[in-house]
């Protein structure tokens, strides 16, 4: 998998903000967060997560005054770094139920991982739940 380097995420995020802030962008939504959590090697894992999110998160104050969405981004790395801290600004947190409709059960694993995060954060995390990709049939 190829990313920006560690070095270059915060101009990546500052030069890609800057640009969209000047066409009139106002808002963003930043997807898949998750897949810095993906790699492989344990040592970039652990540099670039905070890297990126921290990036992240000076860019999308900088550029869009803290309106902003960060997506898929529920790994437990992230939630200690960037969403559970009180000394930072509140970020808007989204996730969904479209990772595997196809999976049977799949719905009751994410709403018990939601609300178990959720009961966790004590509600210092502002989730969207967008539940329109799958409806599964009631438990029995």
């Amino acid at each position: 998998m190829l990313v920006v380097a560690e070095e270059d995420v915060g101009r990546f995020y500052k030069d890609f903000y800057e640009f969209l802030s000047s066409a009139g962008v106002d808002s963003v939504k930043t997807d898949a967060q998750f897949f810095v959590d993906e790699l492989h090697d344990a040592t970039d894992r652990r540099s670039l997560i905070q890297s990126y999110q921290d990036a992240w998160n000076i860019n999308q104050l900088r550029y869009f005054s803290g309106k902003a969405i960060s997506c898929m981004s529920q790994t437990p790395q992230i939630i200690f770094h960037s969403q559970l801290p009180s000394n930072k600004p509140r970020i808007l947190v989204r996730n969904s139920d479209d990772f595997f409709p196809e999976v049977p059960g799949i719905y009751q694993c994410f709403l018990t991982f939601l609300y178990s995060t959720d009961l966790i954060s004590l509600s210092s995390l502002a989730y969207i739940l967008q539940c329109t990709q799958h409806h599964p049939e009631p438990v029995s």
